[in-house]
């Protein structure tokens, strides 16, 4: 998979999570423009569903390349979240 743009938003106004959880979570937004063939595209969406944290894809437009319709040409809106601070280990003393 090739990258052709990326940007992002960090903490978004709108989000319930930053609204009430700022200190426990870090919201990011990612615009993704994308060029690939079907199968990475495809391991691409399993590895999102496989990632430890919250994912909400919005939204994933893909078209083929007109020249070429072995060639997806995709645009991926991403939500992504992760707590502010690492998970600590507990132990029963």
């Amino acid at each position: 998979i090739k990258i052709r743009s990326i940007n992002y938003n960090y903490n978004p106004k709108e989000d319930e999570f930053v609204k009430f959880g700022k200190d426990v979570y870090f919201v990011c937004d990612m615009e993704l423009d994308l060029v690939s063939n079907y199968v990475n595209l495809g391991k691409l969406i399993q590895d999102l569903y496989q990632y430890p944290y919250y994912i909400k894809i919005n939204e994933l437009k893909v078209e083929p390349y007109t020249k070429d319709k072995k060639i997806l040409l995709s645009s991926l809106s991403l939500r992504l979240y992760a707590h502010t601070e690492p998970e600590q280990e507990f132990s029963a003393e």
